[in-house]
């Protein structure tokens, strides 16, 4: 894993945690979503590379349609999702 992952992840339930940052662990969720765009198609890595399409709604925003999001509740779930999505 590199070092910048495990910081990174250290750093932000380290900031949630922290009564002084204003930020409430309980009112904010944390999610992970891994996908690659290689070769024209999107994949998503965190669920058995299943296709996805990237679409544009109305507003102009870019929307990757079927992506998965898993819930990361410490650094430890955090960095153990990456790692699958790295695999």
């Amino acid at each position: 894993m590199s070092g910048i992952q495990a910081m990174v992840a250290e750093d932000i339930f380290a900031f949630l945690d922290d009564p002084e940052s204003g930020c409430a662990s309980e009112d904010i969720q944390i999610t992970v979503a891994f996908y690659e765009l290689y070769g024209g198609r999107i994949q998503d890595l965190l669920n058995n590379r299943h296709r996805l399409r990237v679409l544009e709604d109305g507003k102009g925003e870019v929307i990757v349609s079927g992506l998965e999001e898993f819930e990361a509740n410490d650094p430890n779930e955090f960095l153990a999702l990456v790692e699958a999505g790295n695999k």
